[in-house]
């Protein structure tokens, strides 16, 4: 699967009133049956990432279009079983 060229998502606001970006249907289309197990990373990203020095603090509103599909686009170059 290769990311959509433009990803466009909605923004949401954390608990703590931060803007968090959320996922629209073509990343969850992308991920398919691994969507909920990137949902939870992402959810655990926007609880911990900043805390273990993971994500800067203004990172959260492209959470997902910059960070988690930008890093899948390297898929297709991992083998099989690694």
């Amino acid at each position: 699967m290769k990311p959509a060229n433009k990803v466009e998502t909605t923004i949401q606001t954390a608990s703590d009133g931060s803007f968090v970006e959320q996922p629209n249907e073509v990343v969850r289309e992308f991920f398919g049956s691994q969507f909920g197990a990137m949902d939870h990373f992402s959810r655990m990203l926007v609880e911990e990432g900043e805390i273990r020095g993971l994500i800067g603090p203004r990172e959260l509103p492209r959470l997902w279009s910059r960070h988690i599909v930008n890093s899948a686009a390297v898929l297709s170059f991992i083998p099989e079983g690694v």
